[in-house]
């Protein structure tokens, strides 16, 4: 589990960016949350769930084919992220996050998932991304 500040400052409404995945055992950073806080109440979040690009690698991508195809495969990406999220969401209001408290998002890959991320974090002004296991794991 990693938290990242951006800014320092006094301790006020801090404002904290969660990546979310679709895999359940990468809901480490929202557990993370749940417990590492007491006072929840001057904590926003907003939920950020990063959805692959549909078809990215076809070669004719101006066939209607590949439309069809694409707008079906960002539906049902769309589909699994409001699922995600929908998941994490219940899971911190129930461990004490008040419903106005966290925010969503969902946002088709446009550069890396990383890239995506850091940009995002800045546009929002986050306080603190909080990421999952990814980058915990030592070489054996």
């Amino acid at each position: 589990m990693q938290l990242f500040f951006l800014s320092g400052g006094m301790i006020m409404e801090k404002h904290l960016l969660v990546a979310v995945s679709d895999q359940v055992n990468a809901m480490y950073g929202p557990r993370f949350l749940n417990h590492f806080f007491t006072n929840k109440n001057d904590i926003k979040l907003t939920l950020f769930y990063i959805a692959p690009k549909p078809l990215n690698n076809l070669k004719e991508k101006d066939n209607h084919d590949y439309m069809r195809q694409s707008k079906k495969l960002a539906s049902k990406y769309e589909a699994r992220g409001r699922k995600a999220i929908e998941v994490v969401k219940k899971d911190l209001i129930k461990h004490g996050f008040k419903q106005d408290q966290v925010n969503t998002k969902i946002h088709v890959r446009e550069i890396s998932k990383v890239m995506d991320i850091v940009t995002e974090a800045e546009k929002g002004h986050n306080d603190a991304v909080v990421l999952g296991r990814r980058g915990l794991s030592w070489p054996s």
